[in-house]
């Protein structure tokens, strides 16, 4: 789901930016109101990646460490902070997108002049802010989380050890888009797709073969 839904997002991201081609139009009520699907799918599939992203923390975890010990600990918290904190962001972005569409003219004059400005375009542009901040630590959160969980797979030989060390360098490198984004952004995006991808592969042949030998066993 991971491996998808961000895939998905940088689609997506490619084609808002020829919808909203200029710096603030993806904040202006009257464009976003013309382009509401777009301005839409960037927020919804923060709270999909967000809600995915504490979905694997908890049995993650266990999976790697059970009882939990302290690393694994930390890792939980951390990851369902990262998903908690990217679905915080995706639903107030939202806010955008339901504000420049739902409230009444009445309404969205009332907030504007509030504020001094003719139309909600500020507040649109104050909210993305905000929205910004939750993502950056949703970042740094989740790029932890998998140094964390990889660190502990290289230990227990759980994973094979090229996949725990792409963890581990593509967890640090997308905890720093923090503060240099554009130059890990694209990096931690190759490490943590093929992270995603290659889990997923171990963890369902591991299902498949724990699901044969309880067969064997019931036999």
């Amino acid at each position: 789901a991971l491996f998808v839904l961000w895939l998905f997002a940088i689609v997506v991201a490619i084609a808002q930016s020829s919808v909203f081609p200029g710096v603030s139009d993806q904040f202006i009520p009257a464009k976003i109101q013309a382009n509401v699907l777009m301005a839409t799918l960037n927020w919804l599939l923060q709270l999909a990646i967000g809600t995915a992203i504490i979905a694997l923390a908890l049995p993650l975890s266990y999976y790697l460490a059970t009882p939990l010990n302290m690393m694994m600990r930390v890792a939980l918290v951390a990851g369902v902070i990262g998903g908690a904190f990217l679905v915080a962001a995706g639903a107030g972005g939202q806010e955008n997108v339901f504000g420049s569409v739902f409230y009444s003219h009445e309404r969205a004059s009332q907030l504007a002049s509030a504020i001094g400005t003719p139309d909600l375009t500020v507040i649109n542009v104050a909210n993305n802010r905000v929205a910004g901040g939750f993502r950056s630590t949703a970042a740094y959160a989740t790029g932890w989380a998998m140094v964390l969980w990889s660190i502990t797979a290289l230990k227990t030989k759980r994973f094979p050890a090229i996949l725990n060390w792409i963890g581990i360098i593509g967890g640090i490198l997308f905890a720093l888009t923090v503060w240099i984004g554009p130059i890990t952004g694209f990096p931690s995006f190759l490490a943590m797709q093929v992270w995603h991808i290659w889990l997923a592969i171990i963890l369902l042949r591991s299902k498949q073969v724990w699901g044969e030998q309880r067969s064997i066993v019931s036999a």
